[in-house]
Protein backbone atom coordinates (compact mmCIF):
# COMPACT_ATOMS: atom_id res chain seq x y z
CA UNK A 1 0.00 0.00 0.00
CA UNK A 2 2.83 2.31 1.06
CA UNK A 3 4.74 1.88 -2.13
CA UNK A 4 1.30 2.64 -4.34
CA UNK A 5 1.25 5.16 -2.60
CA UNK A 6 4.68 6.62 -3.15
CA UNK A 7 4.15 5.15 -7.16
CA UNK A 8 0.91 7.17 -7.27
CA UNK A 9 2.21 10.70 -5.78
CA UNK A 10 5.78 10.84 -8.16
CA UNK A 11 3.47 9.73 -11.18
CA UNK A 12 1.30 12.89 -10.59
CA UNK A 13 4.23 14.63 -9.51
CA UNK A 14 5.96 14.14 -12.83
CA UNK A 15 2.82 14.80 -14.46
CA UNK A 16 3.22 18.66 -12.86
CA UNK A 17 6.57 18.89 -13.49
CA UNK A 18 6.92 18.31 -16.82
CA UNK A 19 3.96 20.32 -17.71
CA UNK A 20 5.96 23.42 -15.95
CA UNK A 21 8.79 22.71 -18.04
CA UNK A 22 7.09 22.65 -21.02
CA UNK A 23 5.46 26.22 -19.99
CA UNK A 24 9.12 27.11 -18.44
CA UNK A 25 10.61 26.83 -21.93
CA UNK A 26 8.21 28.48 -23.59
CA UNK A 27 8.21 32.11 -21.65
CA UNK A 28 10.18 34.79 -20.84
CA UNK A 29 13.21 35.12 -20.90
CA UNK A 30 13.63 31.87 -22.98
CA UNK A 31 10.88 32.71 -25.27
CA UNK A 32 11.19 36.88 -25.71
CA UNK A 33 9.28 37.07 -28.71
CA UNK A 34 5.70 37.29 -27.21
CA UNK A 35 4.05 34.06 -28.02
CA UNK A 36 3.71 31.15 -25.28
CA UNK A 37 3.51 27.50 -25.71
CA UNK A 38 3.22 26.34 -29.31
CA UNK A 39 2.91 29.88 -30.96
CA UNK A 40 -0.10 30.78 -28.97
CA UNK A 41 -0.30 34.87 -28.84
CA UNK A 42 0.08 36.29 -25.15
CA UNK A 43 -2.88 38.06 -25.84
CA UNK A 44 -5.13 35.04 -26.40
CA UNK A 45 -3.26 33.77 -23.54
CA UNK A 46 -6.17 34.59 -21.60
CA UNK A 47 -8.61 32.31 -23.83
CA UNK A 48 -5.94 29.41 -22.41
CA UNK A 49 -5.42 30.13 -19.20
CA UNK A 50 -8.47 27.87 -17.26
CA UNK A 51 -6.89 25.22 -19.74
CA UNK A 52 -3.19 25.39 -18.35
CA UNK A 53 -4.60 25.70 -14.86
CA UNK A 54 -6.90 22.61 -14.71
CA UNK A 55 -4.09 20.46 -16.89
CA UNK A 56 -1.73 21.67 -13.77
CA UNK A 57 -4.73 21.14 -10.67
CA UNK A 58 -5.99 17.93 -11.26
CA UNK A 59 -2.73 16.18 -10.85
CA UNK A 60 -2.53 18.11 -7.35
CA UNK A 61 -5.77 17.33 -6.51
CA UNK A 62 -4.79 13.56 -7.52
CA UNK A 63 -1.98 13.93 -5.04
CA UNK A 64 -4.30 15.44 -1.99
CA UNK A 65 -6.91 12.81 -2.86
CA UNK A 66 -3.95 9.92 -1.93
CA UNK A 67 -2.30 11.76 0.75
CA UNK A 68 -5.93 12.01 2.75
CA UNK A 69 -6.44 8.36 2.13
CA UNK A 70 -3.17 7.50 3.10
CA UNK A 71 -3.05 9.84 6.31
CA UNK A 72 -6.72 8.65 7.44
CA UNK A 73 -5.34 4.88 6.74
CA UNK A 74 -8.91 4.69 4.37
CA UNK A 75 -10.09 1.20 2.69
CA UNK A 76 -12.46 -0.67 1.08
CA UNK A 77 -14.41 -0.51 -2.18
CA UNK A 78 -14.46 3.36 -1.95
CA UNK A 79 -11.41 4.56 -1.63
CA UNK A 80 -9.99 2.36 -4.36
CA UNK A 81 -12.53 4.35 -6.53
CA UNK A 82 -11.52 7.40 -5.24
CA UNK A 83 -7.83 5.77 -6.31
CA UNK A 84 -8.74 5.10 -9.82
CA UNK A 85 -11.06 7.18 -10.62
CA UNK A 86 -8.86 10.39 -9.69
CA UNK A 87 -5.49 8.31 -11.00
CA UNK A 88 -7.16 7.96 -14.75
CA UNK A 89 -8.67 11.51 -14.56
CA UNK A 90 -5.62 13.52 -13.85
CA UNK A 91 -4.08 11.63 -16.79
CA UNK A 92 -7.16 12.62 -18.65
CA UNK A 93 -7.98 16.06 -18.15
CA UNK A 94 -4.39 16.99 -18.43
CA UNK A 95 -4.14 15.23 -21.86
CA UNK A 96 -7.59 16.84 -22.97
CA UNK A 97 -6.51 20.44 -21.62
CA UNK A 98 -3.04 19.98 -23.58
CA UNK A 99 -4.66 18.04 -26.89
CA UNK A 100 -7.32 21.09 -27.17
CA UNK A 101 -4.03 23.74 -27.00
CA UNK A 102 -2.65 21.47 -29.89
CA UNK A 103 -5.47 20.39 -31.69
CA UNK A 104 -7.43 23.64 -30.73
CA UNK A 105 -11.78 23.28 -30.27
CA UNK A 106 -11.50 19.83 -31.27
CA UNK A 107 -14.93 17.25 -30.25
CA UNK A 108 -12.14 14.75 -29.38
CA UNK A 109 -9.76 16.83 -27.54
CA UNK A 110 -12.99 18.31 -25.54
CA UNK A 111 -14.53 14.62 -25.06
CA UNK A 112 -10.88 13.87 -23.82
CA UNK A 113 -10.89 16.70 -21.04
CA UNK A 114 -14.92 16.12 -20.32
CA UNK A 115 -13.74 12.78 -19.47
CA UNK A 116 -10.91 13.46 -17.14
CA UNK A 117 -12.98 15.80 -14.93
CA UNK A 118 -16.12 13.81 -14.62
CA UNK A 119 -13.80 11.09 -13.93
CA UNK A 120 -11.95 13.66 -10.98
CA UNK A 121 -15.12 14.55 -9.57
CA UNK A 122 -16.46 10.89 -9.08
CA UNK A 123 -12.91 10.23 -7.10
CA UNK A 124 -14.26 13.18 -4.70
CA UNK A 125 -17.55 11.40 -4.20
CA UNK A 126 -16.02 8.25 -3.45
CA UNK A 127 -13.74 10.17 -1.36
CA UNK A 128 -16.30 11.86 0.70
CA UNK A 129 -18.11 8.36 1.22
CA UNK A 130 -14.91 6.24 2.12
CA UNK A 131 -14.36 9.25 4.72
CA UNK A 132 -17.84 9.38 6.37
CA UNK A 133 -17.79 5.44 6.62
CA UNK A 134 -14.31 5.10 8.25
CA UNK A 135 -14.50 5.10 11.57
CA UNK A 136 -10.72 5.39 14.01
CA UNK A 137 -11.08 4.01 16.51
CA UNK A 138 -9.37 6.09 19.58
CA UNK A 139 -8.29 4.87 23.32
CA UNK A 140 -9.97 8.14 25.00
CA UNK A 141 -12.85 9.98 24.36
CA UNK A 142 -10.81 13.47 24.15
CA UNK A 143 -8.95 11.43 21.28
CA UNK A 144 -12.28 10.27 19.76
CA UNK A 145 -13.86 13.32 19.64
CA UNK A 146 -11.30 15.23 17.98
CA UNK A 147 -11.15 12.50 15.22
CA UNK A 148 -14.64 12.94 14.91
CA UNK A 149 -13.88 16.96 14.36
CA UNK A 150 -11.45 16.44 11.59
CA UNK A 151 -13.67 13.85 10.27
CA UNK A 152 -16.39 16.53 9.88
CA UNK A 153 -14.07 19.43 8.32
CA UNK A 154 -12.75 17.44 6.33
CA UNK A 155 -15.94 15.96 4.85
CA UNK A 156 -16.91 19.85 4.96
CA UNK A 157 -14.17 20.43 2.92
CA UNK A 158 -14.30 17.62 0.34
CA UNK A 159 -18.23 18.87 -0.06
CA UNK A 160 -17.74 22.10 -0.99
CA UNK A 161 -14.94 21.45 -3.64
CA UNK A 162 -17.48 19.73 -5.31
CA UNK A 163 -20.04 21.87 -5.08
CA UNK A 164 -17.74 24.80 -6.54
CA UNK A 165 -16.50 22.01 -9.08
CA UNK A 166 -20.33 22.19 -10.04
CA UNK A 167 -20.51 25.93 -10.01
CA UNK A 168 -18.08 26.16 -12.53
CA UNK A 169 -19.06 23.26 -14.71
CA UNK A 170 -22.68 24.98 -14.70
CA UNK A 171 -20.31 28.23 -15.52
CA UNK A 172 -19.33 27.03 -19.18
CA UNK A 173 -22.67 26.17 -20.75
CA UNK A 174 -23.77 28.21 -22.66
CA UNK A 175 -27.38 28.21 -21.05
CA UNK A 176 -25.91 29.73 -18.57
CA UNK A 177 -25.36 32.99 -20.10
CA UNK A 178 -22.39 34.09 -18.16
CA UNK A 179 -20.03 33.34 -20.87
CA UNK A 180 -21.75 36.19 -22.96
CA UNK A 181 -20.68 39.89 -23.48
CA UNK A 182 -23.32 41.25 -21.19
CA UNK A 183 -22.45 38.84 -18.43
CA UNK A 184 -18.64 39.18 -18.95
CA UNK A 185 -18.40 40.63 -15.35
CA UNK A 186 -20.18 37.97 -13.57
CA UNK A 187 -18.26 35.04 -15.85
CA UNK A 188 -15.01 36.96 -14.51
CA UNK A 189 -16.02 36.94 -10.54
CA UNK A 190 -17.12 33.02 -10.94
CA UNK A 191 -13.88 32.20 -12.59
CA UNK A 192 -12.31 33.80 -9.03
CA UNK A 193 -14.60 32.31 -6.88
CA UNK A 194 -14.08 28.99 -8.41
CA UNK A 195 -10.00 29.48 -7.71
CA UNK A 196 -10.09 30.99 -4.85
CA UNK A 197 -12.73 28.77 -3.30
CA UNK A 198 -10.80 25.71 -4.41
CA UNK A 199 -7.42 26.47 -3.55
CA UNK A 200 -8.56 28.02 -0.24
CA UNK A 201 -10.28 25.07 1.33
CA UNK A 202 -7.43 22.65 -0.40
CA UNK A 203 -5.50 24.27 1.88
CA UNK A 204 -7.30 24.05 4.69
CA UNK A 205 -7.99 20.26 3.86
CA UNK A 206 -4.17 20.39 4.15
CA UNK A 207 -4.14 21.66 7.67
CA UNK A 208 -6.80 19.02 8.58
CA UNK A 209 -4.13 16.48 7.57
CA UNK A 210 -0.99 17.59 9.02
CA UNK A 211 -3.01 17.49 12.42
CA UNK A 212 -3.96 14.15 12.26
CA UNK A 213 -0.75 13.26 10.72
CA UNK A 214 1.27 14.80 13.70
CA UNK A 215 -0.78 13.69 16.59
CA UNK A 216 -3.10 16.53 17.20
CA UNK A 217 -6.13 14.83 18.26
CA UNK A 218 -4.43 13.16 21.44
CA UNK A 219 -2.68 16.54 22.82
CA UNK A 220 -3.00 17.25 26.32
CA UNK A 221 -3.62 20.60 28.59
CA UNK A 222 -2.89 23.97 26.52
CA UNK A 223 -1.46 21.87 23.44
CA UNK A 224 -5.03 20.35 23.43
CA UNK A 225 -7.01 23.75 24.08
CA UNK A 226 -5.09 25.11 20.83
CA UNK A 227 -5.99 21.78 18.37
CA UNK A 228 -9.47 22.00 19.41
CA UNK A 229 -9.49 26.16 18.83
CA UNK A 230 -7.89 25.66 15.61
CA UNK A 231 -10.66 22.40 14.55
CA UNK A 232 -13.86 24.69 15.11
CA UNK A 233 -12.28 27.49 13.21
CA UNK A 234 -11.60 25.47 10.66
CA UNK A 235 -15.03 23.65 11.14
CA UNK A 236 -16.84 27.24 11.02
CA UNK A 237 -14.65 29.01 8.43
CA UNK A 238 -14.51 26.22 5.67
CA UNK A 239 -18.42 27.03 5.22
CA UNK A 240 -18.05 30.50 5.86
CA UNK A 241 -15.12 30.99 3.15
CA UNK A 242 -16.46 29.27 0.20
CA UNK A 243 -20.56 30.82 0.19
CA UNK A 244 -19.28 34.61 1.15
CA UNK A 245 -16.54 34.33 -1.98
CA UNK A 246 -19.39 32.93 -4.20
CA UNK A 247 -21.79 35.84 -2.95
CA UNK A 248 -19.46 38.43 -3.91
CA UNK A 249 -21.49 37.63 -7.83
CA UNK A 250 -24.52 39.23 -6.78
CA UNK A 251 -22.73 41.65 -3.82
CA UNK A 252 -19.29 42.11 -5.20
CA UNK A 253 -16.99 44.35 -2.75
CA UNK A 254 -19.69 44.09 0.03
CA UNK A 255 -18.91 40.05 0.32
CA UNK A 256 -15.73 41.11 1.61
CA UNK A 257 -17.09 42.06 4.55
CA UNK A 258 -17.46 38.26 5.54
CA UNK A 259 -14.81 36.76 3.10
CA UNK A 260 -12.25 38.73 5.35
CA UNK A 261 -13.24 37.39 8.67
CA UNK A 262 -13.71 34.13 7.42
CA UNK A 263 -10.64 33.80 5.72
CA UNK A 264 -9.23 35.05 8.57
CA UNK A 265 -10.66 32.14 10.92
CA UNK A 266 -8.99 29.72 8.47
CA UNK A 267 -5.43 31.30 8.94
CA UNK A 268 -6.09 31.68 12.87
CA UNK A 269 -7.15 28.09 12.90
CA UNK A 270 -4.42 26.82 11.05
CA UNK A 271 -1.65 29.08 13.40
CA UNK A 272 -3.14 27.44 16.42
CA UNK A 273 -2.61 23.63 14.77
CA UNK A 274 0.79 25.01 14.08
CA UNK A 275 1.81 26.60 17.57
CA UNK A 276 0.60 23.46 19.27
CA UNK A 277 2.44 20.81 17.61
CA UNK A 278 5.65 23.02 17.35
CA UNK A 279 4.78 23.15 21.43
CA UNK A 280 4.67 19.35 21.28
CA UNK A 281 7.69 19.11 18.82
CA UNK A 282 9.44 20.78 22.01
CA UNK A 283 7.70 18.64 24.94
CA UNK A 284 9.07 15.26 23.33
CA UNK A 285 12.78 16.73 22.69
CA UNK A 286 12.14 16.30 27.03
CA UNK A 287 14.64 19.09 27.64
CA UNK A 288 16.73 19.30 24.59
CA UNK A 289 17.45 22.37 22.87
CA UNK A 290 14.06 24.09 21.60
CA UNK A 291 15.41 25.37 18.64
CA UNK A 292 16.63 22.26 17.62
CA UNK A 293 13.22 20.44 18.17
CA UNK A 294 11.83 23.03 16.33
CA UNK A 295 13.97 23.60 13.23
CA UNK A 296 15.78 20.29 13.62
CA UNK A 297 13.37 18.77 10.91
CA UNK A 298 13.75 21.42 7.96
CA UNK A 299 10.70 19.32 5.85
CA UNK A 300 8.33 19.41 9.05
CA UNK A 301 9.42 22.57 9.75
CA UNK A 302 8.38 23.78 6.27
CA UNK A 303 5.25 22.44 6.37
CA UNK A 304 4.09 24.00 9.66
CA UNK A 305 6.08 27.52 8.63
CA UNK A 306 3.79 27.68 5.66
CA UNK A 307 0.74 28.34 7.79
CA UNK A 308 1.96 31.21 9.19
CA UNK A 309 4.11 32.92 6.25
CA UNK A 310 0.85 32.49 4.01
CA UNK A 311 -0.52 35.17 6.71
CA UNK A 312 2.40 37.03 5.33
CA UNK A 313 2.34 36.26 1.59
CA UNK A 314 -1.39 36.19 0.91
CA UNK A 315 -4.06 36.98 3.46
CA UNK A 316 -2.34 40.33 4.85
CA UNK A 317 -1.26 41.65 1.76
CA UNK A 318 -5.37 41.01 0.21
CA UNK A 319 -6.87 42.28 3.54
CA UNK A 320 -5.11 45.85 2.51
CA UNK A 321 -5.88 45.53 -0.96
CA UNK A 322 -9.93 44.72 -0.13
CA UNK A 323 -9.85 48.46 1.89
CA UNK A 324 -7.65 50.38 -0.27
CA UNK A 325 -9.13 49.45 -3.29
CA UNK A 326 -8.72 52.85 -5.10
CA UNK A 327 -4.97 52.57 -5.12
CA UNK A 328 -4.97 49.53 -7.48
CA UNK A 329 -8.39 49.32 -9.74
CA UNK A 330 -7.56 50.23 -12.90
CA UNK A 331 -3.73 50.99 -12.12
CA UNK A 332 -0.77 49.27 -12.92
CA UNK A 333 -0.24 47.18 -9.58
CA UNK A 334 -3.76 45.91 -10.48
CA UNK A 335 -2.95 43.03 -12.30
CA UNK A 336 0.55 42.12 -10.54
CA UNK A 337 -1.32 41.89 -7.76
CA UNK A 338 -4.46 39.47 -9.19
CA UNK A 339 -1.88 36.99 -10.65
CA UNK A 340 0.84 37.43 -7.77
CA UNK A 341 -2.24 37.05 -4.88
CA UNK A 342 -3.47 34.07 -6.38
CA UNK A 343 0.04 32.36 -7.54
CA UNK A 344 1.49 32.96 -4.19
CA UNK A 345 -1.18 30.90 -2.17
CA UNK A 346 -1.02 27.94 -5.27
CA UNK A 347 1.96 27.93 -4.42
CA UNK A 348 2.10 27.71 -0.99
CA UNK A 349 -0.52 24.93 -0.82
CA UNK A 350 1.15 22.90 -3.64
CA UNK A 351 4.80 23.09 -1.39
CA UNK A 352 2.82 22.30 1.79
CA UNK A 353 0.99 19.34 0.34
CA UNK A 354 4.19 17.98 -0.99
CA UNK A 355 6.16 18.41 2.22
CA UNK A 356 3.77 16.51 3.99
CA UNK A 357 3.68 13.62 1.83
CA UNK A 358 7.94 13.75 2.59
CA UNK A 359 7.92 13.58 6.13
CA UNK A 360 4.72 10.94 5.85
CA UNK A 361 7.06 8.30 3.34
CA UNK A 362 10.43 9.79 4.19
CA UNK A 363 12.63 8.68 6.93
CA UNK A 364 14.45 11.87 8.77
CA UNK A 365 17.26 11.98 6.53
CA UNK A 366 20.06 14.14 5.49
CA UNK A 367 18.26 14.14 2.04
CA UNK A 368 14.86 14.93 3.51
CA UNK A 369 16.42 18.00 5.34
CA UNK A 370 18.17 19.08 2.44
CA UNK A 371 14.99 19.08 0.22
CA UNK A 372 12.90 20.73 3.13
CA UNK A 373 15.15 23.24 3.43
CA UNK A 374 15.17 24.33 -0.32
CA UNK A 375 11.28 23.93 -0.49
CA UNK A 376 11.04 26.32 2.75
CA UNK A 377 13.74 28.71 1.68
CA UNK A 378 12.19 28.81 -2.02
CA UNK A 379 8.66 29.27 -1.23
CA UNK A 380 9.80 32.37 1.64
CA UNK A 381 12.03 33.89 -1.07
CA UNK A 382 9.65 33.69 -3.73
CA UNK A 383 6.54 34.67 -2.42
CA UNK A 384 8.22 37.24 0.00
CA UNK A 385 9.75 39.18 -3.28
CA UNK A 386 6.56 39.11 -5.09
CA UNK A 387 5.23 41.28 -2.48
CA UNK A 388 8.20 44.48 -2.95
CA UNK A 389 7.15 43.67 -6.75
CA UNK A 390 3.44 44.09 -6.45
CA UNK A 391 3.52 47.02 -3.87
CA UNK A 392 6.67 48.44 -4.61
CA UNK A 393 7.99 48.42 -8.05
CA UNK A 394 5.22 46.48 -10.53
CA UNK A 395 7.58 47.11 -13.99
CA UNK A 396 7.74 43.67 -15.57
CA UNK A 397 11.34 44.11 -17.05
CA UNK A 398 13.38 46.38 -14.21
CA UNK A 399 11.80 45.47 -11.11
CA UNK A 400 14.10 44.94 -8.31
CA UNK A 401 12.38 42.36 -7.14
CA UNK A 402 12.02 40.13 -10.22
CA UNK A 403 15.98 38.43 -10.11
CA UNK A 404 15.08 37.33 -6.52
CA UNK A 405 11.53 36.26 -7.44
CA UNK A 406 13.34 33.86 -10.29
CA UNK A 407 15.90 32.75 -7.39
CA UNK A 408 13.12 31.52 -5.18
CA UNK A 409 11.68 29.82 -8.26
CA UNK A 410 14.96 28.43 -8.90
CA UNK A 411 15.37 26.78 -5.30
CA UNK A 412 12.05 25.85 -5.35
CA UNK A 413 12.70 23.48 -8.37
CA UNK A 414 15.75 22.80 -6.55
CA UNK A 415 13.54 21.31 -3.60
CA UNK A 416 11.08 19.72 -5.89
CA UNK A 417 13.66 17.94 -7.53
CA UNK A 418 15.53 16.53 -4.62
CA UNK A 419 12.04 15.60 -2.30
CA UNK A 420 11.20 13.16 -5.85
CA UNK A 421 14.62 11.88 -5.65
CA UNK A 422 13.82 11.41 -1.38
CA UNK A 423 10.73 9.77 -2.98
CA UNK A 424 12.42 7.44 -5.42
CA UNK A 425 15.02 6.17 -2.89
CA UNK A 426 12.36 5.47 -0.34
CA UNK A 427 9.86 3.29 -2.57
CA UNK A 428 12.93 1.59 -3.17
CA UNK A 429 13.59 1.01 0.49
CA UNK A 430 13.30 -2.24 1.60
CA UNK A 431 11.67 -0.94 4.95
CA UNK A 432 9.10 1.76 3.52
CA UNK A 433 8.20 4.34 6.63
CA UNK A 434 4.45 4.24 7.21
CA UNK A 435 3.48 7.63 8.44
CA UNK A 436 4.35 9.40 11.62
Amino acid sequence: MRRRFIALVLAASLSILVQLLVLFLHSPPFNPTGEIVLRIPMINLVTYESLFYHALAIPFVAVLVYTTIDVFDLSGTFSDYAVLNVTVGHVFASLGAWTIILLKWKPVAHAILFVGLSLTFLAGISLLIAVGKHNVVEVDLISARRVRLMRIALLSAIFFVLATSLIGFYATLGSSQWGAVGEIERFRLVVAAHRHTIITVCAAAIVILSSYHFGAHSFEGTRGFFVDAGLYLTLIGIPLVSVSTYAAIPFGVAAHNVITPSGAMLLQGALFIMYAIFADFIVKSRGANPIKAVFGDAASFGLLFAFFWVNVAVTLPGIYVAIHLDKFVGLRNEIPFVLGHEHALIVLTAVALFLLVLVRVCDDTISRKFAGALLTVGYVVATGAALFYIFLDPLPHSSFAIPYMQAGIVILTAGFLSGLIVLIKAARSKNVKNGR
